[in-house]
Order: C-alpha cells, then sequence, then structure tokens
C-alpha cells in the first residue's frame, strides 16, 4: 500500500490554493482543486472569479511515502490527519466533489421517505452518480448529505424521483 496513489487533503495557508495546485502540477504530482465561480464586486466593477470551493484545502493524489514532497512546498501547512496519521480521502469523495461542481443550478420537486443515515445516489440530473450519507431532512424536499474524508456537508434540493436508497449506515 505505500506505493498506491492514493488522495489526501492538504491544507494550505489563505488564499494560496491555486499557487500550491499550479506547482505541485509542474511538479507532476495529480492535483484536484475545486474552483466555483463567483461575482465579486469592488468600488469601481463586477468581476466573476474563481474561489476554492472548500477554503485552504487541495488534493492531492499520492503515495504515503511521497506525500512529505508536498509538505515541501512553504504554502502547504499541513496534511489532514487523525491520531496522528494522513487520512486518505476516498475516490468517491472527490468524484462527488467534481459531481457538484459540474452542477448549474439546483434540482427541485418533491419529497421521498429517506431517514437520517441512509446513503443515497442521485440517478438523473445534473448530480448523477453522486453518492452520500444522509444527516438529516431539511423541509420537504433537502435532504443534507455528508461527504465523509471532508467532515463537510452540503445541502442538497433533491426529487424523489431522482433518488435512489444505496444502503443504510
Amino acid at each position: 500500500m505505500i506505493n498506491n496513489k492514493i488522495w489526501f487533503a492538504f491544507y494550505t495557508r489563505s488564499r494560496a490554493e491555486k499557487k500550491v495546485n499550479a506547482l505541485l502540477i509542474e511538479h507532476e504530482f495529480e492535483t484536484f482543486l475545486p474552483l466555483i465561480k463567483t461575482l465579486r464586486a469592488w468600488s469601481d466593477r463586477k468581476k466573476k472569479v474563481e474561489i476554492p470551493l472548500i477554503p485552504s484545502y487541495i488534493f492531492v493524489k499520492t503515495t504515503i511515502k511521497d506525500y512529505y514532497k508536498v509538505l515541501m512546498n512553504p504554502n502547504v501547512l499541513k496534511v489532514i490527519k487523525i491520531d496522528d496519521k494522513p487520512v486518505p480521502v476516498p475516490e468517491s469523495d472527490i468524484n462527488n466533489l467534481k459531481i457538484l461542481l459540474n452542477v448549474n443550478g439546483d434540482i427541485k420537486t418533491s419529497n421521498k421517505n429517506f431517514s437520517k443515515g441512509e446513503i443515497i445516489e442521485l440517478t438523473e440530473g445534473q448530480f448523477k452518480g453522486y453518492k452520500g450519507e444522509v444527516l438529516r431532512k431539511k423541509g420537504k424536499t433537502n435532504l443534507v448529505v455528508f461527504v465523509s474524508a471532508l467532515k463537510t456537508t452540503f445541502s442538497l434540493e433533491i426529487s424523489s424521483s431522482n433518488v435512489i436508497k444505496v444502503k443504510d449506515k
């Protein structure tokens, strides 16, 4: 397992994510920096800019043996750890983030009966293929879904016809 490439989440200095990403790509690392477009306003203009979906985080696919090379970048502060061990980010979480980034709007319609702890998968629409754990229902059409490796939640408005239950946790 020491030579298998897996995803790790690295914490960067504030607003250094794009710099870190560019440098790691230059050094032939496989990276993923989820960016979203947002409208920013200054006193003299408005402009659409790309900002990180998860500020100060970048994902790097590397071996356990080589993740120290990522930490040599002065703008990378640490690798995310639990019990002093780097935490691998499942490929499915990276894929889920990629699916979320390809969305141009919300999916809205009716409700289906889902319970806390159920694993769901969206079967239609812009979120097709997204899998996550239901943390709770919010109103009639919202599910709050958990992305495990990052301890991050995203609230999604979804249609009962577009969701299947995969399994209970």
